[in-house]
């Protein structure tokens, strides 16, 4: 047995008090992501190799990732074309993206350090927050972005004919 008071005053930790850091409040929309660092990951299952990329949504402490597929090395000859396919996305998002970031090339991704990239973010099947890369064309600069949500006029219907002076 482990006694928490020793680690809280002595009182007995109490989860109704605490909150979810604000992140929950998030909505699916366009974000701005800020870089939060890269690993190489190798899926042993699938023999591929992808670079997962890190971001943190802006004015939050909440992250996303993105998974850029690299290589497949041995796809069984029934998923060849599906593993080519997957790296030449992987492969095109990943330049869209360091368009985005402003890098025409990009050896390392320390050079990413600093960076951030608006991208939409979209609720997965458990609830959380994701990008929605469609295929590297969910990138954007950051300066294109607009703050503030597009407002649709409506038509003037008043009746202004009192007012005309004929």
């Amino acid at each position: 047995m482990v006694d928490l008071t020793q680690f809280n005053d002595g009182e007995a930790f109490d989860s109704t008090n605490v909150s979810s850091g604000g992140g929950g409040s998030l909505e699916p929309g366009r974000h701005i992501l800020h870089y939060a660092g890269s690993e190489e990951i190798y899926n042993e299952a699938l023999d591929r190799k992808v670079i997962r990329i890190t971001f943190e949504i802006d004015g939050s402490t909440m992250n996303v990732r993105n998974d850029f597929c690299m290589q497949y090395n041995k796809p069984s000859p029934e998923k060849a074309n599906g593993a080519k396919k997957n790296v030449e996305i992987g492969k095109t998002s990943l330049m869209l993206f360091m368009n985005a970031v402003g890098l025409n090339s990009m050896k390392n991704t320390d050079v990413l350090v600093g960076k951030a990239v608006s991208a939409e973010l979209v609720r997965n099947d458990a609830g959380y927050l994701e990008i929605d890369e469609q295929c590297g064309k969910t990138w954007q600069i950051v300066g294109d972005v607009k703050s503030e949500p597009k407002v649709e006029e409506k038509a003037d219907d008043t009746d202004h004919s009192e007012n005309i002076p004929f």
